[in-house]
């Protein structure tokens, strides 16, 4: 922030120049002029000197060119020695842009901290938003870290299920692989037996005859008689 360096206004006395006042009883031309001159530089400064009491020293700067030219008028005039004015005015108003400038300087930073402080006050806010969101996941991740848990040991059981039932299914392949070879052999046998059954019922019809003609034949013989 740049220093406001405010000078001490100077005493100055306004020294007058030109012929000395005559004895009133002798009219000059010169002294009326002096006089008129006087006067006009007088209510030059006056007009001056109120326009500058009556604006804020926020805005005086302002006039410091207008200012400048009634001085230089006054100047021409001739009467008096106005450096002495015109060093304290510069000082004026050399004073009021540093003031000026110190104030906006102020202010500026005084804007900027309030900016920054309202920057702050919601970047604390969104903090405690985002730790009480950090806690909610954190929470939620917990939890899906349990269920994720036990969704390994369901599936670790599933799993060891599964190996199980593939044994199973593996030895009833086997089973169902001896039970169909059994099953074939069954068939064999069968058809076997049913040819064996067949020959049976031819055989038994043979003997039947057979024997029926035995019977006939030992009938006859029993019944033979060599002598009529």
């Amino acid at each position: 922030m740049p220093k406001m360096l405010l000078t001490e206004p100077r005493q100055f006395r306004v020294k007058r120049s030109g012929p000395p006042l005559s004895d009133v009883s002798v009219f000059q031309g010169i002294d009326v002029i002096a006089k008129s001159r006087r006067q006009y530089v007088s209510g030059l400064w006056s007009q001056l000197s109120h326009k500058i009491g009556k604006t804020s020293l926020d805005h005086v700067d302002g006039i410091e060119d207008e200012a400048e030219k009634v001085l230089e008028e006054m100047r021409n005039m001739k009467i008096m020695d106005i450096s002495p004015l015109q060093c304290n005015l510069k000082n004026f108003f050399d004073n009021t842009r540093a003031y000026k400038n110190h104030s906006i300087s102020i202010k500026s930073c005084a804007s900027q901290s309030a900016d920054i402080s309202q920057t702050l006050s919601h970047a604390k806010i969104r903090e405690n938003e985002v730790i009480k969101e950090s806690k909610i996941h954190q929470q939620e991740f917990e939890a899906l870290e349990v269920d994720k848990a036990k969704l390994k040991r369901a599936l670790e059981g599933i799993d060891t299920k599964l190996k199980a039932k593939e044994a199973a299914v593996v030895a009833n392949e086997g089973e169902l692989s001896e039970v169909q070879l059994e099953i074939s052999n069954l068939e064999d046998n069968v058809s076997a037996i049913k040819n064996a059954a067949i020959q049976t019922d031819e055989g038994i019809s043979k003997s039947e005859e057979m024997r029926r003609l035995l019977e006939a034949n030992q009938n006859e013989l029993a019944n033979f008689k060599l002598f009529p």
